[in-house]
């Protein structure tokens, strides 16, 4: 099987992504949270958001296939050509006010520039989302200086 068109070729570094991404908060847990690393944990999440994206791209093609009700599109806009687009997440635990966020740079094509996953303390949410962003603006402050993108 070629990379003939440019859907697959983005289909296949999405996939590389998306692989690494796992790997980065494999080694995140290992090193912040005192955790083993379980590759098999990691393989089968990499496994198991493949074949999600998989299902997601086939209801969206298929929004009423098996379906009465119509499925939302869930659809990322491209920034302007000169521009790039960070998405910043972030994830919070009240029992034990431990925080994470994940931070994602792609071109105006969509194709992905950069990612990084950042843990942390947080006393509520709101501190979790404002933490995520101050990180996701030093994140791209750095990308910027790599000229990661131009």
């Amino acid at each position: 099987m070629g990379l003939n068109t440019k859907e697959e070729r983005n289909r296949v570094l999405d996939h590389i992504a998306l692989t690494c991404w796992t790997i980065w908060k494999t080694r995140n847990r290992a090193v912040f949270d005192n955790n083993n690393p379980h590759p098999q944990r990691a393989l089968k999440s990499i496994s198991d958001q493949v074949n999600e994206r998989l299902l997601l791209k086939h209801k969206i093609t298929h929004p009423t296939l098996g379906n009465n009700r119509q499925t939302p599109i869930a659809r990322w806009i491209a920034p302007p050509t000169s521009l790039a687009k960070i998405n910043v997440d972030a994830a919070w635990h009240q029992g034990s006010c431990r925080a994470g966020a994940g931070i994602i740079i792609r071109n105006s094509e969509g194709s992905f520039m950069g990612a990084k996953f950042v843990t942390f303390h947080a006393e509520t949410a709101l501190d979790a989302e404002s933490v995520a962003f101050l990180e996701g603006c030093k994140f791209a402050r750095y990308a910027l200086s790599l000229t990661l993108w131009s």
